[in-house]
């Protein structure tokens, strides 16, 4: 079942320009926000940095924030 206002794309072409500049703030935010964990300075790894984000709002805070 597909949302209320969705449309199935089959080519990029089908897309106007504000649909494609939508498309890459989304993707372009993901990334920022999957890469928020590697600025944090501890030895964790990655995976254990974004467990501990989910579990401490405290070390989310110090992930986000710096």
């Amino acid at each position: 079942m597909r949302a209320a206002g969705c449309r199935r794309i089959e080519s990029v072409s089908e897309l106007t320009e504000g649909e494609v500049i939508a498309i890459w703030g989304v993707e372009n935010m993901l990334h920022w926000v999957l890469n928020l964990p590697k600025r944090e300075p501890s030895r964790l790894s990655i995976k254990r940095k974004r467990f501990n984000a989910v579990l401490s709002d405290d070390f989310r805070r110090q992930v986000i924030f710096g």
